[in-house]
């Protein structure tokens, strides 16, 4: 299962993320011709980005950054994540990475996490922590503008959907007490949702834990065992074999050819 995709800056390469913890770089537009695979992670990835010099970001369900030499498949660094609130029941998964050129500035959502996670980027092969920022709740999606300052979209809730992470003349981020942008932005009517659909959560993706959990994948599950156990002690099974308690499985014509002896 793809979980996310980015094309090269030259457009010579298609990068892809999956749920089996691989990313795969891959010649465009003959993508089954694959260049080199990135491997490293423990979890699914659902989350790719790219930086200058060949450089490639990742996460998903691990509590870590990989940055990559994306053409060789060579990991450069390994950037662990915060994990002080994660439990069986709230693992790390990172929804979102972006990031800012001009100010080499890279940002880190991690899925229902009320807080921003900055790295400068100066030297993209060697990632630094800058700084964590609050926010009033949960983020969904991000975006920088081309000021450098951080677009932020949050989950459903009072007050606020959208906020904006301003950038100082020092690189630094913080949330504008009164921003009149902001302020006009939210007063544009929307559909509120009291709570997200549970198939779209990222951690789903997580195996074992993801749609295995969910209602209609477990009464799938319970059909198709009823169906294989009805299969079973003598029954009549695919390609039209037949077996009988105690009796070495025969062809169907076989059994016919036996029968029609007797």
């Amino acid at each position: 299962m793809i979980t996310d995709m980015i094309m090269s800056e030259n457009g010579r390469y298609i990068i892809t993320a999956d749920r089996d913890e691989k990313i795969r770089v891959s010649n465009y537009p003959l993508a089954f011709d694959l260049e080199s695979f990135c491997l490293g992670h423990e979890e699914f990835v659902s989350a790719i980005h790219l930086l200058p010099e060949n450089t490639l970001v990742s996460s998903g369900g691990d509590p870590f950054l990989l940055v990559w030499d994306f053409m060789k498949g060579e990991i450069l660094q390994k950037i662990q994540l915060p994990t002080e609130d994660a439990s069986e029941d709230n693992h790390v998964a990172v929804s979102a990475i972006r990031s800012h050129t001009p100010s080499s500035t890279v940002a880190v959502l991690q899925e229902g996490k009320p807080f921003v996670l900055f790295y400068n980027a100066t030297n993209p092969k060697d990632l630094q922590f800058k700084q964590r920022v609050a926010l009033d709740r949960a983020a969904m999606d991000m975006a920088f503008d081309r000021a450098g300052n951080l677009w932020v979209g949050l989950e459903p809730g009072e007050g606020r959907l959208v906020d904006v992470l301003r950038v100082s003349a020092e690189q630094t981020y913080s949330q504008a007490a009164a921003d009149s942008l902001v302020e006009e932005v939210n007063r544009i009517a929307t559909t509120k949702i009291q709570k997200l659909p549970e198939l779209s959560a990222i951690r789903n993706l997580r195996k074992g834990l993801g749609l295995a959990s969910n209602d209609w994948f477990k009464k799938k599950k319970r059909k198709g065992e009823a169906a294989e156990g009805n299969q079973k002690g003598g029954h009549l099974e695919r390609g039209g074999d037949v077996k009988v308690e105690g009796e070495p499985r025969v062809q169907g014509k076989e059994k016919r050819q036996k029968t029609g002896d007797a």
